[in-house]
């Protein structure tokens, strides 16, 4: 995938075959997101075009309002990643300025998708706004692709049941700790990225070594004990997660903690991915280090009972998918 991060400088790099161009926040790369961007991938591969997207390195909220900025549902890197696994040639990759806040409806149509990245057509959502104060809107886009020579496909909402599949609704049942429920609406399990940090050690201790979490921006779900995937170094582990003030122990911070099941090494300094499957308990003050021991050799049996059912019914999905796809 070919990655322009810098529409002054990087240019040049751009291919001369016509786009088909989804356009969105993607803050979250949930359902709804990776509709229009499959679609837009679908019709560029329909009409021998290059599949591209067009996105933001940062939420326009942090430059837009700098004193309550959301907290990042996807690293960049990752986001990255992600949309090139869903078949985008081209990814353009902004940063959200001032100077781009400013830019009018009209310019951002006219300088950014006809006269730098010579569009064909444009995916959006239903949603979708752009331009100072939010003014563009897909009429505007429609209107606009009529007298410029580009299409417009516009992508409804996901929805599943009654709810709208949205970012916002995604960090809502992450603050309380449904990530089973945001899992579903992510198509994936939610995701942090970390370095591990040393911590006081007491987890060692107590025969449950844990790894201590340095979060940067991302969002951290609810207080609690999860059952999660942890990927260190390519390799994927069973882990229990503790995120929380560690009540039984006096004086203790918040921390986000991890037990590696199985695993027996250094990890300071490395990076972890950490895939929230499920949150098994609430923390809570247990009457003595001994009480919590036996509780932590209960919560990892159902960490473990929990990513084996998960680790089948995925296998069982992914037989089903293969058998379809052989008829």
């Amino acid at each position: 995938m070919l990655l322009i991060r810098d529409l002054t400088t990087d240019l040049n790099q751009l291919p001369s075959k016509p786009m088909v161009l989804a356009v969105g926040n993607f803050d979250g790369l949930h359902l709804g997101h990776q509709a229009v961007i499959g679609r837009a991938v679908h019709i560029a591969r329909q009409r021998g075009c290059l599949a591209a997207a067009l996105t933001f390195r940062q939420h326009p909220r942090s430059i837009l309002y700098p004193e309550n900025p959301p907290e990042m549902l996807l690293p960049p890197e990752e986001k990255i990643r992600q949309i090139q696994q869903l078949g985008v040639e081209l990814l353009v990759f902004l940063d959200f300025t001032k100077e781009l806040a400013e830019m009018s409806a009209e310019e951002f149509i006219g300088h950014v998708l006809c006269e730098e990245l010579h569009i064909a057509q444009i995916v959006v959502g239903e949603n979708f706004g752009f331009g100072k104060g939010r003014r563009g809107c897909p009429a505007m886009l429609k209107e606009q692709g009529g007298s410029l020579g580009f299409q417009v496909t516009v992508i409804p909402s996901v929805r599943i049941g009654d709810q709208v599949v949205s970012s916002t609704l995604i960090r809502r049942l992450l603050l309380e700790g449904q990530v089973r429920q945001a899992g579903v609406l992510l198509n994936r399990e939610y995701e942090i990225v970390a370095e591990v940090i040393r911590g006081d050690e007491r987890g060692r201790q107590m025969g449950f070594p844990t790894a201590n979490l340095k979060i940067d921006k991302q969002l951290v779900p609810f207080d609690g004990v999860y059952a999660a995937w942890v990927v260190c170094e390519g390799k994927r582990y069973a882990g229990m997660v503790n995120i929380g003030q560690r009540p039984t122990f006096a004086g203790a911070s918040k921390s986000v903690e991890i037990h590696l099941i199985d695993f027996t090494g250094d990890l300071y300094g490395q990076s972890l991915s950490v895939h929230f499957v499920e949150r098994i308990r609430d923390e809570r003050l247990f009457p003595s280090h001994e009480e919590l021991k036996k509780e932590l050799v209960e919560d990892r049996r159902r960490v473990l009972d929990i990513l084996q059912q998960r680790s089948s019914s995925q296998v069982a999905c992914r037989d089903r998918l293969d058998g379809l796809e052989t008829l």
